[in-house]
């Protein structure tokens, strides 16, 4: 779960340097270089959130995030905010 969101914040700077928009559907992948999830990042009062909207390996539809500290520890992994009142300097 770490190394997506760093991956996707990686992402994120990067484009945000280039004028493109964050804003949209993204594919997430795994270790093995494979598309396991789909992460939608919107807006909301100007500020950036993004949660997980597909978990394509239907065996893990229901995963919990055992991984998580705080309120998102146990909670399903399928609809789960990974970025929150993220803005812009």
């Amino acid at each position: 779960m770490k190394k997506t969101f760093f991956t996707f914040l990686f992402l994120s700077l990067v484009l945000s340097i280039n004028s493109q928009t964050i804003f949209g559907k993204w594919n997430s992948k795994n270790e093995a270089g494979t598309v396991d999830s789909v992460l939608e990042v919107y807006e909301k009062n100007g500020k950036a959130y993004a949660k997980v909207v597909e978990i394509l390996n239907p065996a893990r539809k229901n995963a919990l995030c055992v991984d998580c500290e705080g309120e998102y520890k146990d909670k399903p992994i399928l609809g789960l905010d990974i970025l929150s009142r993220i803005r812009k300097r």
